[in-house]
């Protein structure tokens, strides 16, 4: 729910303090309280193979849809992304990030 509202660095901040049980709970009950569904899965696999295995046993899935921030602070190359581009069973759409530019 913060994320959706591009309050990336407060949803990081809650879920640093919590354990990752409850937050995720948490977060959860939030969207379904704001009537979005939310799943959580984790995986052994790099992001990549998770991303494709999720789509593979989920046929409901119409899209992915990546923050501007996945290609910054390590949480996916740029080469990565490209990969499940190319590879991925539903098309992966990023969104960009406006840069504000000042007068």
């Amino acid at each position: 729910a913060f994320a959706e509202e591009s309050e990336y660095e407060t949803a990081r901040e809650v879920m640093r303090r919590e354990n990752p049980e409850g937050q995720s709970n948490r977060m959860i009950d939030q969207c379904k309280t704001s009537g979005i569904e939310a799943n959580l899965q984790t995986a052994q696999d790099g992001i990549v193979g998770a991303i494709s295995g999720f789509l593979k046993n989920k046929t409901a899935v119409d899209m992915v849809l990546l923050s501007p921030s996945i290609t910054k602070n390590g949480n996916m190359s740029a080469r990565e992304l490209q990969r499940l581009v190319k590879t991925a069973s539903r098309p992966v759409v990023t969104i960009a990030k406006q840069e504000l530019q000042h007068a």
